[in-house]
């Protein structure tokens, strides 16, 4: 990309971004010393290749983003923990514990191996290991999230993606903008504390990014004034006493899962007799928030902070009845409605078992016609994962979800089937279901009496719109606040 090119897409993030708050505006000491040069974690002057490299990721973050830039096919391998986007799946996996597995990435001869400190210190032998054998290992991470946009930059530089990281940096900025101007127009904000470490009941630091997504989701942070154990800790001091001091006031509690010390789980904070007398708990108002996206520098930031305003402010954000209407409804728009009206939470893959078809009866990311950044991938995957709807297999294609296909009453029984413990009650017949894959979950539904024949026929290919759906919902379930 030329000076010119990038400098007006500089110019036009700063006049874009002129109102934001304080939160999302504002860059770190810039290393970048040129177009073609750099400045690494370590010291290390990095300069750019001229030709595009071949790279071999060892942190979840940059393989991450190396993907919504648009570089993934630059990557021969990558580390144990790099789980999205779907594609990572099929990339070689190395760890730097292993001699053998550093010996096989010197014979890859990457060009590139990107480390973060953290990897730099606890695989010092590993790393000196490539280092000696002329590999060059460049270490880059954000210390903050003023350095998040230089951060991207260097990606974009490594990768001759600098147009595709200006532009990234734009839309990160512009969406969390777009969310506080969301919450900072609600009259009323929720009380909340986020437990970042079981160990000592410890809150999410000043400075992090589940911090700041405390702010900019609209929260009002109970444990706002905390103090970090250590400089750029994640964690800081609170305690048992304080939070149940507090216990009136927590309105929603919050739980940080992942890393070496998680929070409490779901079951270990509901089932704590002392925490019976808070709020959160007694009004099942309890999250668990995965670090895979809430504490990452990646481009899905923005994804997580809106998922966790989502469970602030369910009625407001979750407005299912903006997709009303008597057009028919689709596979796409069913995933969109159900997520909002139960409040589903994201689907976050934090772990390889979400790509094994044993455990869920689908992969995350596998249907062969819905990419992982198709705008409506995330609800749809959420769907499925909940088991709401199926997705669709057949020979030739595999597994596919025809997004754009309508759905049908035999998947509405489906749906019911798997949300309700629903009990079959007489032998009720049904004229139009005998052979049918689903003929067992349709006669359960209909002689639970959750839905209803037509003089003997379920007609199971039969669609309807929108607004019946949403009519079916509301007069079924009512208040879905109380669904899990």
């Amino acid at each position: 990309m030329t000076s010119l090119k990038r400098c007006l897409l500089i110019i036009i993030a700063c006049f874009t971004l002129a109102g934001c708050s304080q939160a999302i505006g504002g860059t770190g000491d810039s290393r970048i010393l040129d177009e073609r040069t750099f400045v690494d974690d370590m010291g290390n002057i990095i300069e750019v290749l001229d030709t595009e490299p071949r790279i071999v990721s060892l942190y979840r973050d940059h393989t991450e983003n190396l993907f919504h830039l648009g570089a993934g096919d630059l990557l021969i391998g990558i580390d144990q923990k790099s789980l999205f986007p779907p594609a990572s799946a099929e990339l070689p996996r190395y760890d730097l514990d292993k001699v053998y597995d550093v010996e096989a990435i010197i014979a890859q001869s990457p060009d590139y191996v990107l480390v973060a400190p953290s990897v730099n210190s606890r695989y010092r032998g590993g790393i000196s290991r490539l280092e000696a054998s002329g590999v060059r290992v460049v270490s880059i991470l954000p210390e903050d999230f003023a350095g998040f946009d230089d951060y991207v930059r260097e990606l974009g530089m490594l990768t001759h993606r600098e147009q595709e990281a200006e532009e990234a940096i734009i839309g990160l900025r512009l969406k969390l903008q777009d969310i506080a101007d969301r919450t900072g127009k609600l009259e009323r904000k929720t009380k909340v504390f986020f437990e970042a470490s079981e160990n000592g009941y410890q809150a999410v630091s000043p400075g992090t990014l589940p911090y700041l997504a405390l702010e900019l989701a609209g929260a009002e942070n109970l444990a706002a004034d905390v103090e970090p154990e250590y400089f750029n800790s994640l964690f800081s001091p609170f305690g048992l006493e304080k939070i149940l001091a507090l216990k009136d006031e927590i309105e929603v509690y919050l739980t940080l899962q992942g890393g070496v010390k998680p929070g409490s789980n779901l079951m270990e904070i509901e089932g704590l007799a002392l925490f019976q007398e808070i709020r959160a708990v007694q009004q099942g108002r309890v999250f668990e928030l995965d670090q895979v996206r809430i504490n990452a520098y990646t481009l899905r930031y923005p994804d997580a902070v809106y998922d966790l305003a989502r469970m602030l402010y369910p009625e407001e954000l979750d407005d299912f009845r903006v997709y009303a209407s008597e057009e028919t409804l689709t596979r796409r728009m069913f995933a969109k409605i159900v997520v909002r009206f139960f409040h589903l939470p994201d689907t976050v893959i934090s772990e390889t078992g979400y790509y094994e078809w044993e455990k869920y009866h689908h992969g995350y990311g596998s249907f062969q016609d819905l990419d992982w950044q198709d705008p409506d991938f995330q609800d749809i995957e959420t769907s499925v994962m909940h088991y709401m709807i199926r997705g669709l297999e057949d020979e030739s294609r595999g597994e596919y979800y025809d997004s754009e296909a309508q759905v049908t009453r035999a998947d509405l029984a489906y749906m019911a089937y798997m949300l309700e413990d629903l009990e079959a009650a007489g032998d009720q017949e049904i004229l139009d279901i005998a052979g049918r894959q689903d003929e067992r979950i349709i006669r359960t539904v209909v002689q639970s009496g959750r839905m209803q024949t037509q003089e003997g026929y379920f007609n199971p290919e039969n669609t309807f719109s929108r607004e019946n759906f949403i009519e079916f919902l509301e007069e079924t379930y009512g208040d879905a606040d109380d669904q899990d």
